[in-house]
């Protein structure tokens, strides 16, 4: 049995290497080679003393992006003229939402 404790596994600032990846290069899954691993989180969803469990992935994944929107003003009586930034970004935000549920494999909580 080996115990492996990922560092900065919520993401590294941009100039630094870390988490699960930066480990593998290092070699924490060779000697002794690792056959399996259990992943586990502290969360806040749990009452202390109680562990949740599933089987596959479960979160898995903490990324980042930037998204830049740029509009074009207007006269407040011809809106159709210009392109309001703030009613786009808003439209890209109701649209990522569907995606991301759509693409996740989990559809209900942990076993407590």
């Amino acid at each position: 049995m080996k115990f492996l404790f990922q560092p900065a596994e919520e993401g590294v600032p941009d100039d630094e290497k870390g988490g699960a990846r930066l480990m593998i290069e290092e070699g924490c899954l060779e000697e002794p080679r690792v056959g399996a691993i259990f992943g586990l989180h502290v969360t806040s969803n749990h009452p202390t003393g109680m562990v949740g469990y599933r089987s596959g992935p479960l979160m898995a994944s903490s990324d980042q992006f930037r998204v830049f929107l740029r509009g074009s003003g207007t006269h407040g009586a011809q809106p159709w003229r210009g392109i309001d930034p703030i009613v786009v970004g808003a439209q890209v935000v109701l649209g990522c939402r569907p995606s991301s549920r759509a693409a996740s494999t989990s559809r209900r909580s942990p076993r407590w």
